[in-house]
């Protein structure tokens, strides 16, 4: 495949051509525990119907660190079959060694994928000039574009000097700053190369961060699991792109109860745990409550309870979201 940029004009393309929801599904699998292709046919389609731009695949919440190298592999090629070119397609690499992390990279640019979505090392490379050498190593042994991923699941977070640093590679484009910092995404804005983009990957902190230059939710799955509610957050996001944020701010409170409802599900234990693991039942039985295929997670996981998956139904509605 034919990148759309050059490791010299990946900044600027990614600049004008990154905006909006890139969706982060989980993997559906049947009973069995195989891969539910039928399942994910059905995710993509109706991605595009409702008009998200790009799928990131492979991460924490879609298992990708609990699949065999041929799961792993299956699983892209299913979304790249799936896809057919109606969206793009990251990935997300979690590997410690870049050398398995660019022989990765380069399977996927022969499926058509454009980018690739790096998690810092969460064992063994974890100085600073290691971790700035783990992606440069990436940025000269492949042709993807790189998107940061700063989180308390690495253990060691890059500063945000480090950041910086990272960020003037050529192929590295932009970052989710999922520290849970407040302020930190803040921080970065305007701060880094000359078209690097910055993710705030709260939706609660969506308009604020649209307001101070923000322009796309990152690797999340708000779009995908807001359902009934998937038209306020549209509209209020387009409200605030616009301009007009004190109508936005009135769409974007009735989400609230939403927001209380994700960070029960998933950001208070990653808070409280520094891993997605725990969380990842919860977010298929979520996926399934919003008329998503999902199916159950893989072992050693546990599968989620049906007084669980009762008590998320209940928060769900009582949301607004089924």
């Amino acid at each position: 495949m034919t990148l759309p940029y050059t490791p010299t004009t990946a900044k600027a393309w990614a600049s004008e051509h990154i905006r909006g929801f890139y969706e982060a599904p989980v993997t559906p699998l049947t009973p069995d525990l195989t891969l539910d292709r039928e399942g994910i046919a059905q995710i993509v389609d109706s991605y595009v119907d409702w008009g998200v731009p790009a799928i990131v695949v492979g991460g924490n919440v879609s298992e990708g660190w609990n699949m065999t190298p041929t799961e792993w592999e299956d699983l892209h090629r299913a979304w790249a079959d799936a896809a057919r070119g109606r969206l793009d397609l990251w990935t997300i690499i979690l590997d410690p060694s870049p050398r398995v992390a660019a022989e990765r990279m380069q399977f996927l640019t022969d499926l058509g994928y454009i980018g690739a979505e790096v998690m810092n090392p969460a064992a063994y490379l974890v100085t600073d000039n290691e971790i700035f050498d783990y992606f440069s190593y990436l940025n000269d042994h492949t042709g993807l574009a790189i998107w940061l991923y700063r989180t308390p699941v690495t253990k060691v977070m890059m500063s945000l000097d480090m950041v910086r640093k990272v960020a003037e590679l050529d192929l590295v484009v932009g970052i989710k700053e999922g520290s849970l910092i407040d302020g930190d995404a803040d921080r970065l804005m305007g701060t880094c190369a000359e078209g690097f983009i910055v993710c705030n990957p709260v939706e609660r902190h969506f308009l604020t961060h649209i307001k101070n230059g923000g322009q796309v939710m990152w690797a999340t799955f708000f779009y995908s699991g807001f359902g009934r509610k998937r038209d306020v957050l549209r509209r209020y996001v387009e409200l605030a792109e616009e301009g007009r944020y004190d109508e936005a701010a009135v769409l974007s409170a009735e989400l609230d109860a939403a927001r209380d409802v994700t960070d029960k599900v998933i950001g208070n234990r990653v808070k409280k745990l520094g891993s997605y693991a725990s969380s990842i039942a919860s977010v298929k039985a979520w996926f399934e409550a919003v008329g998503l295929p999902a199916g159950p997670v893989l072992p050693p996981l546990a599968q989620i309870t049906d007084a669980e998956r009762a008590e998320l139904h209940r928060d769900l509605s009582d949301a607004g979201l089924i």
